[in-house]
């Protein structure tokens, strides 16, 4: 038994913990989101079809958000299941209990949502892919295509068997055992088939790219580093394992062992789990384009955002103040920024024999040593200007 009361091999989600998710992630998520298109912006790069398709998965996110939230606060959500109503056979198999109906409403809303979010996320993913390595239509092309084209058959295929999993009698979802038994015989096997198939979907994603990246004419270094940044999604590929897990030891769970699962309990715990990848997996797949605000330039160019802002005469006041009080001292600032020419592309693809040290003896020198080389697109140049500023008195 693991820690917690839980039977499953993971403990119950609590309500603090489900509470947590429901908020912490929607809210990460929104923040990854929104310095995404900020950094898009501030840099003159065009959007892609990637940023586009992460808008659509943010707010199914934060539904799911709010959906975990509202089942804490209706106590259905991280608790116990009622004990049963009655004594005969009938009673049992006709009452409908108020905790479990709402139960059961706030998790096929939150079912919904959850295949429109992976959906979305996914696609974005996998335009990144084609935007960072496709140069040609190669294999790697048709293959993000394909997987595009079963993304999307995925989606609109469990769309709507969760939606009609019950037939035409949609109020079974949410109704009495009876109900359930007689118009949503095969329920839980149409949960299992989205968990196992959606979890194959994250397979795909993670080994689509790699053979590619370890293909390029670069340096093994520079292969792991794009490695890394395309695996970032695998924290949230955990939380799909884990889900996955719960859900085949459910329904392989003997009989006399079942008894000892809490309905409410585990349902809440694989719904949690999917919290969990949504939310990492919304964060993760816009950490790649934030690379700018963590690097020094980026920290540089948000500097220079902001003292732009200070008007002219506030500068001047304040370099007079400064000459009156020290003297002849001499201040010095420098500014740093590297800019693209206009019209260049965000993101040139990666390919095997171009980088950025075949591009111009210009473009090398805009960057230090230390630091990655981008992708410069052919007859492109990437400028750095340093200034030096002295004030002193006359």
């Amino acid at each position: 038994m693991a820690p917690g009361g839980s039977v499953i091999f993971v403990k119950y989600a609590s309500p603090n913990e489900i509470i947590a998710a429901g908020t912490v992630l929607p809210v990460l998520g929104i923040a990854t989101v929104l310095l995404r298109f900020y950094v898009r912006n501030s840099r003159k790069q065009k959007m892609g079809v990637d940023d586009w398709l992460v808008l659509p998965a943010m707010f199914f996110v934060i539904g799911m958000g709010a959906c975990m939230v509202a089942g804490v606060q209706k106590r259905v959500f991280g608790y116990n299941t009622p004990p049963p109503v009655g004594s005969s056979r009938e009673e049992l198999l006709t009452h409908i209990n108020r905790e479990i109906h709402i139960e059961q409403q706030i998790e096929f809303a939150f079912s919904l949502l959850m295949i429109q979010s992976y959906c979305w996320i996914k696609l974005s993913i996998v335009f990144f892919y084609r935007k960072l390595l496709v140069a040609n239509k190669g294999m790697f092309s048709h293959f993000t295509w394909a997987l595009i084209a079963i993304i999307i058959a995925w989606t609109v295929t469990f769309t709507f068997s969760i939606i009609f999993s019950c037939g035409t009698h949609f109020q079974a979802h949410w109704g009495s055992r009876l109900d359930l038994i007689t118009y949503c015989p095969d329920g839980l096997k149409r949960q299992e088939g989205l968990y196992v198939t959606e979890f194959i979907t994250n397979v795909l994603l993670i080994i689509l790219p790699l053979p590619t990246v370890w293909s390029l004419h670069t340096t093994v270094k520079r292969k792991f580093a794009v490695t890394c940044i395309l695996l970032l999604a695998f924290m949230a590929f955990a939380a799909s394992i884990i889900r996955l897990v719960i859900l085949l030891q459910v329904v392989t769970t003997p009989a006399a062992y079942a008894a000892k699962v809490d309905e409410n309990q585990t349902i809440t715990t694989i719904l949690y789990w999917g919290m969990i990848e949504a939310g990492l997996a919304l964060i993760a797949c816009s950490l790649p384009m934030l690379k700018p605000l963590i690097s020094e330039h980026g920290i540089q160019s948000a500097v220079n955002s902001v003292r732009s802002a200070i008007s002219l005469h506030s500068i001047t006041r304040s370099n007079g103040s400064t000459g009156s009080k020290g003297g002849s001292k001499a201040s010095k600032a420098s500014n740093n920024y590297s800019k693209l020419e206009p019209g260049a592309p965000d993101m040139a693809p990666l390919r095997g024999d171009r980088t950025a040290e075949g591009t111009s003896s210009a473009a090398q020198s805009s960057y230090h040593l230390d630091e990655p080389k981008p992708i410069v697109e052919a007859g492109k140049i990437r400028i750095q200007r340093d200034v030096d500023v002295t004030n002193s008195r006359a």
